[in-house]
């Protein structure tokens, strides 16, 4: 059986996956991502690929505690925890990381309100989303780039939220949209003639694109198809993972990403707090799956309801497939009924959660 070995094992090639990578190879440590799937970029890869954090570099400057409020009232809380705390205290720093570090780089959502109005909330300037990217900047790991989730996807072309969207929507009214809109077919039909897939990355895909190619850069050691088994132990400390056909010795430490935590953040801030004269064992979180608010506007409009005549307000995550459906996905209509859809329940027929 082979055997690796590197100064950090990453299990799970997310978003959060591959900020711990990309910041551990930036500390000058030896990397090895493992990856159950053939494709890299977990359900990071269809999501919106928008980041919410407020005081970042690239957006408003806010020097008053409006985004503790803002968290407060949104969490019906009398008081944030640490963990969001450190967050809301060291986001920009991890912002100013990737945008001047790594081939992550980021688009200021001046115009991005907060997702809901309230207490603190603002206008713009707290969100980021990952610039487009050409697909071809990564040569052969191209391949293994989960495609985008084509139920919200163009004949597998993403589209950006903003300007990219709204030329969809004006296409008819507007030459210039429809210009743009020809434009990106055209690009994205000789995209698939010569590369059997769409090479002008937006969203989640482009925010994992960039995360690859800053990965590739460090030379971090991708293994795909490589589902981990169980966890090898020295003692209390574990030591490493077998994974199938092949087992790795990690001298520092490992990272499993847990789904549908909020922020790469907590991968950034632990990596880059890791003490690498001694061995860890330490956890990070993925950043959860989420469509953009652009998307949800049309999608909400198709999802099966058991009251006829309501359209939901808003959508708030999805993950995976299931047939044509999404595995699961949670909404709420104007009269703030909650609905929920999970594996094995009827296509047609989602739970009612709360009603309020």
């Amino acid at each position: 059986m082979q055997t690796l070995e590197c100064d950090v094992l990453v299990i799970g090639s997310g978003a959060s996956g591959l900020a711990a990578a990309v910041t551990a190879a930036s500390h000058g440590l030896s990397v090895i991502v493992a990856e159950k799937s053939r494709w890299l970029g977990g359900t990071s890869a269809w999501s919106g690929g928008w980041l919410w954090v407020p005081r970042n570099p690239l957006g408003r400057v806010e020097t008053d505690d409006a985004p503790e409020r803002y968290l407060l009232a949104q969490m019906h809380g009398s008081s944030l925890s640490e963990q969001q705390r450190v967050y809301l205290q060291r986001g920009a720093e991890m912002v100013e990381f990737f945008h001047n570090h790594t081939a992550v780089q980021f688009y200021p959502g001046s115009a991005m309100p907060d997702m809901r109005d309230g207490e603190g909330s603002a206008s713009g300037g707290r969100s980021l989303c990952a610039q487009p990217f050409d697909g071809r900047r990564l040569g052969r790991w191209i391949e293994h780039l989960r495609p985008p989730l084509d139920i919200v996807s163009l004949f597998g072309m993403g589209i950006a939220g903003g300007a990219d969207m709204g030329a969809f929507f004006n296409v008819r009214r507007s030459f210039k949209a429809a210009w743009h809109v020809g434009t990106r077919l055209g690009r994205h039909g000789l995209d698939l003639l010569l590369h059997r897939r769409g090479m002008y990355l937006v969203n989640g895909n482009a925010l994992v694109a960039r995360l690859l190619r800053s990965a590739l850069d460090r030379e971090v050691q991708l293994l795909t198809q490589s589902p981990v088994l169980g966890l090898l132990r020295d003692g209390e400390r574990v030591s490493g993972a077998q994974l199938d056909g092949r087992r790795v010795l990690a001298r520092r430490g490992w990272c499993s990403p847990v789904a549908a935590s909020p922020m790469i953040h907590s991968a950034w801030r632990n990596v880059s707090s890791i003490d690498t004269t001694a061995p860890h064992r330490w956890t990070t979180a993925v950043m959860a799956c989420g469509l953009g608010k652009a998307w949800a506007a049309w999608l909400v409009t198709i999802l099966p309801t058991t009251r006829p005549g309501h359209r939901f307000r808003w959508y708030l995550g999805a993950t995976g497939r299931q047939g044509d459906f999404l595995t699961w996905w949670i909404a709420a209509n104007r009269a703030s009924s909650r609905w929920a859809r999970m594996p094995g329940d009827s296509p047609t027929r989602p739970t009612v959660i709360t009603t309020s």
